[in-house]
């Protein structure tokens, strides 16, 4: 096939053709995709304030307690108890402001209630001596707690038990959090999403919590670079296959 417009013809290779055909649809597909995840974004990060403006919900009421974990996530919480910290789990390769450290997480028990939570209480650094424990505050009185409910983190990769290390006597330095393995761990059933301490209490650590949803204009970058490759690939299409027509 020639196309001939004006001083120039238009006459595809089969490889180039071939190559376009292929590719093309490919980065077009990645930018649609990179433009949905976006748009997932932005719906979580709606949920997500439309949650924290609602009511602060009482856990040591026992009707919330019951509700599905769907109502509570993301909602604030304020609950009356103990930690038991003869339990703590120190969530592996966290790093904040380029410095390795751990999430801290302990189980909580609701006042007067065999009611038990795991509350991430926030991040301590592991220092450059990775055997030693973090120095972490003891609260052996009744307090009450403020914060937001959170789903169960992904992080990390599980492997089953042989990536536990028990650091010391009710210390255990864990690659991801699995509420079932933590359940034996502490011996007590936790309920399936755990609770982000806010950044107001004492009784935590460092506290930078992502809010959901956030960084869609990642994913807007990401898109618009997948378009400009497609467009980029179709004007190499064109120039490789264009040519002047000698007026001669």
């Amino acid at each position: 096939m020639v196309v001939r417009i004006g001083h120039w013809t238009f006459s595809p290779k089969l490889w180039s053709t071939m190559v376009t055909i292929l590719i093309f649809p490919v980065f077009i597909s990645l930018g649609l995709w990179q433009l949905d995840r976006a748009d997932q974004k932005r719906a979580l990060h709606a949920n997500y304030i439309e949650r924290q403006a609602s009511e602060v919900i009482n856990l040591n009421q026992e009707k919330i307690i019951r509700n599905s974990t769907d109502d509570i996530i993301w909602r604030k919480f304020q609950a009356e108890g103990n930690f038991d910290e003869t339990v703590q789990i120190l969530l592996d390769d966290q790093v904040i402001n380029n410095q390795a450290g751990y999430l801290v997480y302990t189980p909580f028990k609701l006042l007067d209630e065999n009611i038990w939570f795991l509350v991430n209480r926030g991040w301590v650094p592991t220092g450059n001596d990775r055997n030693l424990l973090p120095e972490l505050n003891k609260t052996s009185v009744r307090i009450t707690i403020r914060g937001s409910a959170n789903h169960v983190p992904y992080t990390g990769i599980s492997l089953g038990s042989a990536i536990d290390e028990q650091l010391a006597p009710g210390f255990y330095r864990l690659r991801s959090i699995n509420i079932a393995h933590i359940n034996d761990i502490a011996g007590e059933k936790l309920m399936p999403y755990v609770l982000n301490l806010d950044s107001e209490s004492q009784h935590g650590y460092v506290r930078q919590w992502r809010i959901p949803g956030s960084g869609e204009n990642v994913n807007l970058g990401y898109a618009f670079q997948w378009f400009a490759f497609a467009a980029t690939l179709l004007i190499i299409y064109l120039a490789v296959n264009t040519k002047k027509i000698d007026g001669n």
